[in-house]
Order: structure tokens, then C-alpha cells, then sequence
């Protein structure tokens, strides 16, 4: 038996307990909604269902399990790809383990034969393993998944499509790998082979994931790498909710009705509770790269608009896009209701913020070569009045949100892919502390009084909370899956982070860095952007594919209003009296504009290619 070596686990400071949870009361809060989800009423939920939407149960503080061990059946010949899928998703799980004070194992026993299976299955229990990772083919399967039933471990298939194998109703099998049926329609579908996952997929975290394998084992996943991966994720999400490392507590999170998983395809991932197969969507291979287009028309109109320094702009108010497929900021004059001019840019952009003058322009750019760091990742300061490129600031590698301190001397920034954050001194240019966060952290937030900074990471469900005075991660705690961004009350008591896969908005008490309540939004949502009213009465969230602003009242805890906007709305703006809410839309390449008081989208405005985010400005 071999042992991958296990970090020790290394408890974060500040308002964490042993176990990794906040300390003090914790229960989860829950919307139950008709199916408009504009009403209903909340209920408070507790046991394995609250830990996996709150990421801490009762039972977690109780137990204060701190290790979870899992086994991996591996060929002797062959199944290489599903070994380092698997290793990688234990090099992730250990990593947050070390934010949230757990750690985690995986041990490893080879196998040439069923029987043989079955015997390193027994080996794994008897070494304190709760669930085992393998099956390659179907008399394997079938005898792991008997062993694991006697056994009372769970045994997740990775490698085999029988059908048969999802009727058994083994009470202990889950099934990653997807089923023959599943694949057959897939064939229907697409005319050619279906696959679970492919190297050449980019869209909702592809990329990053296919880079994290390049660096890990020199190639892209492969459907067999991505399941073994996902296995792992999963499990290790299962104990994170769970909080004990006992296989029907696992079981019961990993099968709840509520269950979410983000396998990096763009929507939740359940199993199937009569079958225990996740379901989740397959793919044509190949899959060369999806280019969303607005077509060559117009795409030719946006890029003739003339800089923003050749032209009389006029008074405003005006709102800057950041667009992805164009490589641009698109300025939109709020006054005429259009796109007026465009801001070239060397790379491609995301965040945006202005300074108060509206003269200066602060986008955060990245070059297309993610986890390493060049002279063309930063955040680059434009002066809008005079044209051209002020000056640009390190921030470290593949930089995508950020944000700036209320005394504007300093820049907080998330290394998508470096798995860090950076801050960095407005001044001097010098980067003051690079910290480790969660894997793929994206969202920045900074409190109103300068002292906390949140960092949201999309992989390990995590937001770290940075410490401005000493620019040190203080605390960690699990939030819903994959949280995009994050959004402060203008009293700085509370916090609100989108949950994409979850479909919710976790509510934080600030002072203990604690999720206290998490509000379901409108079925369907894929929450991404999110801002909150001037006065704090209202809060909007972006939900992506479900194509709305959802309206939260956060002192009722409720949805009042879903307003329709564009095609896939990403980040999110007020007007700084809150009257108006702008959204861009990722997809069909446009600003949707909201009128607060009515609750209705008023105009749309065509920009650039694959808006990402906006920015208001009252003048320039």
C-alpha cells in the first residue's frame, strides 16, 4: 500500500474553531419557494442537508473529525490518467484542508484482477479508509461494489458504463463515470462519440482545469483523468459538509435532494437517486474552442468608435465595459443610450473600477498564459481625459477581479490561477504581500472601512479573509459551491457571496467571518455578480444563465423581484444613488439598464464582444 504524503493540518487564525467552522451557533436558513420563486416562506434546516449548503452541520462540531483517508484501486498497466486525476484532486482536497484546519490522504493499492480488488478494498478499510476510487472494467466494478456493501465504504466507479451496474441497487455505489444509456444519447445527439470530458473544453472553468492537469501531469484531462478528479472533489466536499469521516454521513450529503456539485461543466452535477449516477452533461469529441460571436457587422461598428481622448465625450453619467472577445472598454454615454467611443487594450480584460475623478481607468489584464507570471498580467491605469496607458501594476499572475482600499493606497487583486492574492502599494508600484488562498480564487471584496479584504475560490468553496493591517490571511471558511463574487453592506456588518452551482447567496456576519444564512434564489439561477443598494436595503444579483437580476430583500431574507436582462449577465452596477442597475451580458453582448424603483429593465445598449464588467461613472 502506498500513502500519498499528507499535509499536516495547520488551523488558520481568527474566528475558526478545531473543527474548522465558525464558531458560536450555526444553522443554515432556507428559502422554500413556489416555483416563481418571487414567494414563500423560510425554513430552518439542519443535519447533512444544512452542512452541504452552510459547509459546517452540529454533527461537524461535534465529531471534529480532522482527516479523511480514501483509497485508490489502480491498475498495474494502464488506467495512468485516472491516477493522476486522482492525485490532483488529493493535492486540491489537502490544500483545503490547510485553510479550513482538516487534512486529507489517499492511499494507493495496485490490482490486476477482481480478485485481487477485492483484496486491496479490504486492505484499504482495515487502514481507516471510508471510500475507494477505481473500477476499469465490469467484473471489477461488480466485485468492489459487493465488497464495499459488506464493508460499509462507499466505492465511487470511475471507469465502467454497464447499465447493469446502476439497477443493482448496491446501497454503497456511486457512479462518476456515466452509464452506457448516457452515452448512447450523447452519440444521438452529437452524431459521434460522446465523452465525459475533453482537453480542447474552455467555457466555466474548463480551461483552468485542463492547465491545472497540464501542470500537474504534462497533458490535459481525459474523460478517465476528469472522473477520478471529480470522485475525489466530491468526497472531500461530502466530508467538508459532513464534518465526520463515516461513510453514511457521506452518503447521505453526496445523495440529499439538495445536493450540488461543480464539475467545471456549467451546471450543478447530481446523482440520480434510484441509480446513483451523477447526472451531468457529455460532450462531442473533438470539441475544437466555441468563439460567441456578435457577428462581423457588428463587431466592425464597435471597433470603428473612436477613442475615448479623440472625442467630446459630453458630461455623462457613462458606464465602462470590459469585453473578453473584443479586447476592449466599450463607453457607454447613459445620456444617449449608446456605445460613444472604445478603449483598445493589450490584453484581455475583466475587472474594472474607476477613481472618483472618472479621469483614471483601472483594468486588470491578463496575457493567454495562465499560472505564469509576466509583464503582461497587472492592472493597468488608463487616463481617459489624455489617452493612452498611465501606468501598469504587478499583481501577480492571470489577475481577474480586484479591488481598491477606500484610502486608495492600495490594490487587492485574485491570481485566478496561481491560487494567490496580491497586494499591492498605489504608490510605490511594489507588491506588498502575495498570500495563498483557495484554488481559483476570483472574487475581491474590500469592507467599507478598509479592514477586511474577501477572496472567494471557485474550486474549494472557500473565501479567505485578508487582514489589511497585516496583509495576512486571518481566517477561512466554506461558503455554498463555487462562489463567484462578493459584495459588502455599507456598514461593513455583513457580507453577501454568490453560490454559482448552489444557486444561492451566502449571508456573513463580518466581525466573525461566519455564514449565518443562505438564501435560495430563483430556480435555475447561476449567480455570478453581485452588488448591494446604497442604503443597503436591497441587494442584486447577476444569475447568469437564468438570463435576470434577482432582487433580494436581505432583512426579509427574500427574492421580490427576478427583472429579465440579456443573455448570460455577469457583473453588476448601481448608480451611486442606487437608482439604476446595469448588468453585462456576457452573451448577447450588451448592457441591460434597471430601473430600481419599477423593477423592470428600461433600455439595452449593444457593446463589445463577451462583456465581463462594468463600471459606473457619474462624470469625467
Amino acid at each position: 500500500m502506498r500513502a500519498l504524503p499528507a499535509a499536516d493540518a495547520v488551523p488558520p487564525e481568527g474566528q475558526l474553531d478545531r473543527t474548522g467552522c465558525p464558531r458560536g451557533r450555526h444553522t443554515a436558513i432556507i428559502d422554500w419557494r413556489a416555483p416563481t420563486g418571487l414567494s414563500g416562506r423560510r425554513i430552518v434546516i439542519v443535519g447533512a442537508v444544512a452542512a452541504l449548503l452552510l459547509g459546517c452541520s452540529a454533527e461537524r462540531r461535534e465529531t471534529g473529525d480532522a482527516r479523511l483517508r480514501v483509497g485508490f484501486v489502480e491498475l498495474e498497466e494502464g488506467g495512468e490518467s485516472a491516477l493522476h486525476g486522482a492525485e490532483m484532486g488529493a493535492e486540491e482536497a489537502r490544500h483545503a484542508g490547510e485553510l479550513v484546519g482538516r487534512s486529507f490522504e489517499l492511499l494507493l493499492e495496485e490490482a490486476e484482477s477482481p480478485e485481487e480488488a477485492v483484496a486491496a478494498a479490504e486492505r484499504l478499510a482495515n487502514s481507516g479508509v471510508v471510500a475507494v476510487i477505481g473500477g476499469f472494467d465490469a467484473p471489477t466494478c461488480r466485485a468492489l461494489s459487493e465488497t464495499a456493501d459488506r464493508l460499509r465504504i462507499l466505492f465511487l466507479n470511475v471507469g465502467c458504463r454497464e447499465d447493469a451496474l446502476r439497477t443493482d441497487r448496491s446501497r454503497y455505489t456511486l457512479h462518476v463515470e456515466g452509464s452506457k444509456a448516457m452515452y448512447e444519447a450523447g452519440l444521438g445527439r452529437f452524431g459521434r462519440e460522446a465523452v465525459l470530458w475533453h482537453g480542447e473544453l474552455e467555457r466555466f472553468g474548463a480551461a483552468q482545469l485542463n492547465d491545472r492537469f497540464e501542470q500537474h501531469i504534462g497533458n490535459s484531462a481525459d474523460a478517465l483523468g476528469w472522473a477520478s478528479w471529480m470522485a475525489v472533489k466530491i468526497v472531500w466536499e461530502a466530508f467538508s459538509a459532513a464534518g465526520a469521516a463515516e461513510p453514511d454521513s457521506l452518503l447521505a450529503v453526496l445523495t440529499a435532494p439538495e445536493a450540488r456539485f461543480d464539475g467545471h461543466k456549467g451546471e450543478p452535477l447530481t446523482f440520480d437517486h434510484r441509480t446513483r449516477q451523477l447526472q451531468q452533461p457529455l460532450f462531442a469529441r473533438p470539441l475544437g474552442r466555441q468563439v460567441r460571436g456578435q457577428g462581423s457587422a457588428a463587431l466592425a461598428r464597435h471597433e470603428a468608435l473612436p477613442h475615448p481622448s479623440e472625442i467630446d465625450v459630453g458630461p455623462g453619467p457613462f458606464l465602462y465595459v470590459s469585453n473578453e472577445g473584443s479586447v476592449d472598454v466599450t463607453v457607454v454615454g447613459l445620456e444617449r443610450g449608446e456605445a460613444i467611443a472604445r478603449l483598445p487594450v493589450a490584453r484581455r480584460p475583466r475587472g474594472l473600477h474607476l477613481d472618483p475623478s472618472g479621469e483614471r481607468l483601472y483594468v486588470a489584464l491578463s496575457d493567454d498564459s495562465p499560472r505564469s507570471e509576466s509583464d503582461q498580467d497587472g492592472v493597468a491605469v488608463f487616463d481617459l481625459r489624455h489617452g493612452g496607458e498611465q501606468r501598469s501594476y504587478a499583481v501577480g499572475s492571470d489577475p481577474e477581479q480586484f479591488v481598491i482600499s477606500p484610502d486608495g493606497e492600495r490594490l487587492y487583486a485574485a491570481n485566478e490561477d496561481a491560487g494567490t492574492a496580491t497586494a499591492t502599494g498605489l504608490i510605490t508600484g511594489q507588491v506588498l504581500a502575495t498570500v495563498v488562498v483557495g484554488i481559483e480564487p476570483e472574487g475581491v471584496a474590500v469592507s467599507p472601512d478598509g479592514k477586511w479584504v474577501y477572496i472567494t475560490a471557485e474550486t474549494s468553496n472557500t473565501v479567505s479573509v485578508i487582514d489589511t493591517r497585516s496583509n495576512e490571511v486571518v481566517a477561512t471558511f466554506l461558503v455554498g459551491v463555487r462562489p463567484r463574487a462578493a459584495a459588502f453592506s455599507p456598514g461593513g456588518d455583513r457580507a453577501y457571496v454568490t453560490n454559482e452551482i448552489s444557486g444561492t447567496v451566502s449571508v456573513v456576519a463580518v466581525p466573525q467571518h461566519a455564514v449565518i444564512e443562505t438564501l435560495s434564489l430563483p430556480e435555475g439561477s447561476r449567480p455570478v455578480g453581485i452588488a448591494v443598494a446604497p442604503d443597503g436595503r436591497r441587494v442584486y444579483v447577476a444569475t447568469g444563465h437564468h438570463n435576470t437580476v434577482a432582487v433580494v430583500d436581505p432583512a426579509r431574507g427574500e427574492v421580490i423581484a427576478d427583472v429579465p436582462v440579456g443573455k448570460r449577465p455577469w457583473g453588476v452596477t448601481l448608480s451611486p444613488e442606487g437608482r439604476f442597475a446595469y448588468t453585462a451580458n456576457g452573451v448577447s453582448n450588451d448592457v441591460t439598464e434597471i430601473d430600481t424603483e419599477a423593477l423592470r429593465a428600461t433600455r439595452t445598449i449593444p457593446v463589445g464582444e463577451r462583456p465581463w464588467g462594468v463600471a459606473f461613472a457619474r462624470a469625467r
